[in-house]
């Protein structure tokens, strides 16, 4: 029985009910996307594959309790999420943190609004920021550059490298306060 033109909820009905093929539709229509959003974060094929693997196996596991009122919205939070553990568990270098911290504040545009406005609005507000510490902000996660590299380019040790970029950071979870009630409610903290 062919199920691609049943939508997300109702597949999620059969699958309620233990209807494996029903299980095999929503796999092949959503696995893609997770992958990839869980590669882009991680860069690893095969534990970018193991969150996939994860976020449609307790779906399985749970069928019988499980309530998703917005599908997408729910695979899109467990992929990222898995892919946060993962990150957190491993013994990142400060770069790792940083961009980290960077994806945590800017999460939240693919929600409310497109990634042009809130790099607007955070240009807007690093315009607060002393002149060093904005530079250093937009070197590091507009110019991807290391801490080492900005370090070296502006004659600086690391050490207020660091600063300044939990500076910034700090000023625009100030500034910017809905991002960091919105990953608050999302139990990133």
């Amino acid at each position: 029985m062919p199920f691609d033109h049943y939508s997300d909820q109702e597949l999620l009905v059969l699958i309620k009910e233990g209807n494996t093929f029903a299980f095999d539709e929503l796999f092949n229509r959503h696995w893609e996307t997770l992958y990839l959003k869980s590669f882009s974060l991680l860069r690893d094929p095969a534990t970018s594959e193991d969150i996939v693997q994860d976020v449609f196996l307790k779906i399985w596991q749970n069928r019988d309790t499980i309530q998703i009122n917005h599908f997408n919205s729910y695979l899109q939070t467990s992929a990222r999420n898995g892919a946060f553990k993962i990150l957190a568990k491993q013994k990142l270098e400060t770069r790792h943190l940083n961009t980290i911290s960077t994806l945590e504040l800017l999460y939240h545009a693919e929600d409310e609004m497109d990634a042009k406005e809130l790099e607007s609005q955070v240009l807007d507000s690093l315009e607060h920021l002393p002149e060093r510490c904005r530079e250093i902000f937009i070197l590091s996660r507009f110019n991807n550059m290391s801490n080492s590299e900005i370090a070296k380019k502006l004659m600086l040790s690391n050490r207020t490298v660091e600063n300044q970029l939990y500076r910034a950071i700090k000023h625009l979870r100030e500034v910017l306060p809905y991002l960091l009630c919105w990953h608050i409610s999302n139990g990133w903290y």
